[in-house]
């Protein structure tokens, strides 16, 4: 056997192209730092494609598939693609067992890129593999439409909604998400109702017939959508204690700046409430609360003052969310929210009026123990990939980013 029939046999073998197909000729373009392999199909008989009955061999089509490279050479096969002619279906031509179809890259190549994809970005996989940007984004395209289709309906008990942003100008996307382990069950473009209500309507994602929780901020649309689908709607719907939360922190905010600049007027010199912002977002539940800086904030917050006494209300609100006796949670809920008209702090009443329009769902997220702490890790990720794509320009680019990285899906190009 001579060195050309042992390199042909060697990529025969390496590119899996037995029983059906063979290497007949490899050659080397030095110029373009290429190894081009002729492929030829080794099959003696023939059958229509679609229908499986015996045919006769037509005429042969050229496809060039990229493969992985050979020692820094880019892998060119040139395949002749045999077409058949059935009396039936009339000339048909034949798959490519290690390609998919109307593919440019062979399976293994395109496999290699979907996974280079999941740990880096696009410019970087782009530059390794010597393509443009658009083409790996075609690669990533095709990967989440092939995992989609792949995806088994799963029956989802808790899951929870939210929103994460897009673009500068409250331009955002909502993602519905599978408490259970994390997963992305879709992405949509907007946060309307009907954009929501429509997706619960269509979807094939999940089986929600069993479902026994939604959690989700306080979104109206959110809200209407879910009330427009199921009609246990009430028992459903659970407020998420970290937005929650962050509605304390934000009227907490305004009414430290409010103050602050009426001390820092009077006396800019002395005024408590300088350099303090993060002292009183920060939670005194945190574990290194035990330092010097953070007893000389506390004793801070004994001063009379509207920031602090709307700290008091946000520190108390923290600790409501543990209960194990629901008669327990809503009487202090309840507490609180009397506490709130009452403390003439226009902010903090505007935020417990909020409160009381949605105690109903935090007292079912109390009950049912859930909250939006997966969907919220998700969201951090999902910044996190757009920071390292340097942002989009395209929203649908960012949708499929999101179910590519989220969405546990199986997009492996498979043999035909």
């Amino acid at each position: 056997m001579n060195n050309e029939e042992t390199l042909r046999q060697f990529y025969t073998e390496v590119l899996g192209l037995h029983p059906e197909w063979e290497a007949v000729k490899v050659w080397k373009d030095e110029a373009k730092k290429e190894v081009h392999i002729k492929v030829v199909s080794s099959l003696k008989f023939y059958q229509c494609p679609v229908c499986g009955k015996r045919a006769v061999k037509y005429d042969t089509r050229e496809r060039r598939l990229r493969h992985l490279d050979t020692c820094d050479y880019q892998t060119i096969l040139e395949v002749e693609v045999p077409r058949v002619k059935c009396k039936e279906h009339g000339v048909q031509q034949l798959s490519v067992s290690f390609a998919e179809k109307h593919s440019v890259y062979t399976e293994m190549f395109e496999n290699k890129a979907i996974g280079m994809l999941k740990t880096m970005t696009t410019k970087a996989v782009a530059e390794q593999l010597k393509l443009g940007w658009d083409a790996i984004d075609n690669i990533k395209q095709r990967a989440v439409e092939r995992g989609k289709q792949r995806r088994r309906k799963v029956e989802v008990l808790d899951a929870a909604i939210d929103e994460t942003s897009f673009q500068k100008g409250h331009d955002y996307i909502a993602t519905v998400i599978n408490q259970k382990d994390g997963t992305v069950l879709d992405v949509l473009p907007d946060r309307d109702a009907g954009t929501v209500r429509s997706w619960f309507k269509v979807q094939e994602a999940a089986d929600f017939s069993k479902i026994n929780s939604i959690s989700m901020d306080m979104s109206n649309s959110f809200q209407k959508a879910v009330e427009d689908t199921f009609s246990n709607w009430k028992k459903l719907i659970c407020f998420d204690r970290f937005h929650v939360s962050q509605l304390f922190n934000k009227a907490l905010d305004k009414v430290r700046r409010r103050e602050w600049a009426v001390l820092d007027k009077e006396d800019a010199g002395n005024n408590p409430l300088k350099k303090k912002r993060f002292g009183f977002l920060k939670n005194s539940g945190r574990l290194d609360n035990r330092s010097g800086k953070r007893r000389e904030f506390l004793a801070l917050t004994r001063m009379n003052l509207q920031t602090c006494r709307a700290w008091r209300i946000k520190e108390n609100a923290s600790v409501l969310w543990n209960y194990e006796y629901m008669g327990a949670a809503q009487r202090n809920w309840k507490s609180l929210l009397w506490w709130i008209a009452h403390c003439r702090i226009p902010e903090m009443i505007k935020a417990g009026k909020t409160i009381k329009n949605h105690l109903w769902g935090i007292l079912n997220a109390i009950r049912m123990k859930v909250n939006n702490a997966i969907q919220e890790s998700t969201n951090s990720s999902i910044q996190r990939i757009k920071k390292m794509a340097c942002g989009y320009l395209n929203k649908h680019r960012f949708m499929t980013d999101v179910l590519f990285h989220f969405g546990n899906l199986d997009m492996a190009v498979a043999p035909l």
